[in-house]
């Protein structure tokens, strides 16, 4: 059953041209999480138990005086919906752990 139109989140943030090729898809991949973690957070808070249609748009720009850095603009876009109605879902128990970031 789908649950309206569908939900969208945008995040961006700025990156220093020094650390662009470094940095950058360390930075993307953790704005994309954070987007789909927020996407999902919604669906959640609007009664849904899932996201159809998820879509992930990622664009650059450079700005500041001749472009010394890159705004990256992260947009996830998906139609909030039940796919099976909670009083028929399986109790369902999880553990998480944290693991340490991997450094070089």
């Amino acid at each position: 059953m789908d649950r309206g139109f569908p939900h969208i989140v945008i995040l961006s943030f700025i990156i220093p041209a020094e650390k662009e090729q470094t940095g950058m898809s360390k930075h993307v991949g953790s704005l994309m999480q954070e987007a789909q973690t927020i996407l999902l957070q919604q669906a959640v808070e609007a009664g849904c138990n899932a996201v159809l249609s998820i879509n992930c748009n990622v664009s650059m720009d450079s700005s500041g005086e001749h472009g010394n850095s890159k705004i990256v603009i992260v947009t996830m876009i998906g139609t909030p919906c039940i796919v099976m109605p909670m009083s028929q879902m399986p109790a369902v128990q999880a553990e998480a752990i944290v693991v340490p970031e991997f450094t070089h």
